[in-house]
């Protein structure tokens, strides 16, 4: 992902592998950003939305649960 700002929506449950960059994430129900760098993960439930923050380009791994 490039730098910049965006909103993702889910039908199944997701993990969001973070391999290299930088990213904050807000997940569903949560009114705080998480900081994630390279080596990261975090879960995003089925069905929901949630938003990231790109600070540098990002790769990542997207496993749907």
């Amino acid at each position: 992902m490039l730098p910049g700002e965006y909103e993702f929506g889910t039908e199944a449950a997701e993990l969001m592998e973070i391999t290299s960059g930088e990213l904050e994430v807000k997940l569903p129900g949560s009114n705080e950003w998480v900081k994630i760098n390279g080596g990261g993960s975090f879960n995003v439930p089925a069905n929901s939305k949630f938003q990231v923050n790109v600070k540098s380009v990002t790769d990542y791994c997207c496993s749907y649960l």
